[in-house]
């Protein structure tokens, strides 16, 4: 993250597809961050404000030492701050959704796909 701009490396570079990284790109999007995929040059990190990494264990995790030096001031930073807890939102979301779509089914309710009976 460098001011409002948040670059990470397209996937033909060897990131990982994964959930977790879409969600935090549509998250840092909707924050109106400008979200690029971009080569990253390993010399252009420390020059940065903050570094996120992604992963479905952590979610959304902020770097505040690489090579022993403090990233932005050594603490997370706004952006890490404000993503983690629209992570954190988005996931309580989904489980209750899901507990909520558990629930029914044990209820027998409809909100599963529906299908007519036959008399």
């Amino acid at each position: 993250v460098r001011g409002r701009r948040l670059s990470t490396p397209p996937l033909d570079s060897g990131c990982l597809p994964g959930v977790t990284r879409a969600i935090a790109l549509a998250l840092a999007r909707r924050a109106g961050l400008d979200v690029r995929e971009e080569p990253i040059p390993a010399t252009s990190l420390g020059r940065t404000d903050e570094i996120l990494l992604t992963g479905s264990i952590v979610g959304i995790l902020p770097v505040v030492v690489l090579d022993g030096r403090p990233v932005g001031a050594g603490r997370p930073g706004p952006v890490a701050t404000r993503l983690a807890a629209a992570w954190r939102a988005h996931v309580a979301r989904s489980l209750a959704a899901d507990a909520r779509r558990d629930e029914d089914g044990r209820r027998g309710g409809t909100r599963g796909p529906r299908t007519r009976r036959r008399p």
